[in-house]
């Protein structure tokens, strides 16, 4: 089985390849074998990448390096990032246990604690940015959504273990459509024999 790791690495090569027509090879700097332990990334709207591996890298469609910045406990500690839509930077930070948003430069520019977790590997997942700057943040530790001004006021929550409409088992990526609605990935749902596991979507408009 290809490791997570690996096919975000081949999603990435194809990613970029298409942004500039044409191939890493071609790229005069920084190609995909520079990478490492690739946590997240995202397209800006200018068709700029910007990954996070054991810093956040923001490159040009070709591959070259536009900047970068470190983090204060490494990249381990961190399990999303997206972008606004002013181009700054949000990430969520496990060992400050917050979400965090920094200037495209990686000045800090504020942050709020996000809600306790039962364990590295069941914590707050995934998140995405509203064209207003509020944050939306998947908590699978609680099986919710969570819904936060930039200030880090909660707005709105819903969710609860289970499988009926409404309830999660373990909820991971997020994603924001157009129309307001809004999009996650249900990480964990055992079927009626409780024998096996798969991966659905759900669809909310608030």
């Amino acid at each position: 089985m290809i490791k997570a790791n690996n096919l975000l690495q081949i999603g990435l090569s194809i990613l970029l390849g298409c942004i500039q027509h044409m191939t890493w090879a071609a790229a005069p700097a920084m190609q995909i074998k520079d990478f490492a332990r690739i946590r997240d990334m995202a397209v800006a709207t200018d068709g700029s990448v910007w990954i996070v591996d054991y810093s956040v890298k923001h490159l040009n469609p070709d591959g070259t390096l536009i900047k970068q910045f470190n983090f204060t406990a490494g990249s381990d500690f961190i399990s999303a990032f997206a972008l606004a839509q002013d181009g700054s930077v949000w990430l969520t930070n496990l060992d400050q246990k917050a979400h965090q948003h920094f200037t495209a430069e990686g000045a800090l520019i504020s942050q709020f604690q996000i809600p306790i977790y039962s364990s590295a590997t069941n914590s707050p997942s995934e998140i995405a940015i509203a064209a207003d700057g509020s944050v939306w943040a998947t908590d699978p530790s609680h099986n919710r959504v969570q819904h936060y001004q930039a200030d880090g006021q909660l707005i709105v929550q819903f969710g609860a273990q289970g499988t009926s409409p409404g309830q999660f088992n373990s909820p991971n990526h997020i994603a924001l459509a157009k129309d307001g609605s809004v999009w996650v990935t249900d990480g964990i749902e055992i079927v009626p024999d409780g024998s096996s596991q798969s991966v659905s979507a759900k669809s909310y408009r608030l």
